[in-house]
């Protein structure tokens, strides 16, 4: 079972892709797997500020290798200070999607 966290990381993903969220996979390497550079990344940190309405130090992200990775800074980031939480969607609908 995934935690939101993930989901969140997966969809997110998924949008960044186009491919559908269940074909993301926890232990999947952002670059080596999936084919995100630097800059993908970013993109992908920007659409999770979107979904959870929140925002991140671009720093965190140094060292972050697979998708493991990218769902515990996100976790780190819901559990810092107020100013930095991100509300984690609970229903991945069609039309949450469709406003990405």
């Amino acid at each position: 079972m995934r935690t939101d966290e993930m989901e969140l990381v997966c969809f997110a993903l998924a949008l960044h892709l186009e491919v559908d969220p269940s074909e993301i996979r926890e232990e999947q390497r952002l670059e080596e797997d999936l084919g995100l550079d630097p800059l993908d990344l970013v993109l992908v940190v920007l659409r999770l500020e979107e979904l959870g309405e929140g925002e991140f130090p671009v720093g965190d992200l140094e060292g972050i290798t697979t998708v493991h990775d990218l769902a515990s800074v996100v976790r780190i980031w819901n559990e810092g200070p107020p100013t930095l939480r991100m509300p984690v969607p609970q229903i991945w609908t069609p039309a949450l999607a469709a406003s990405c």
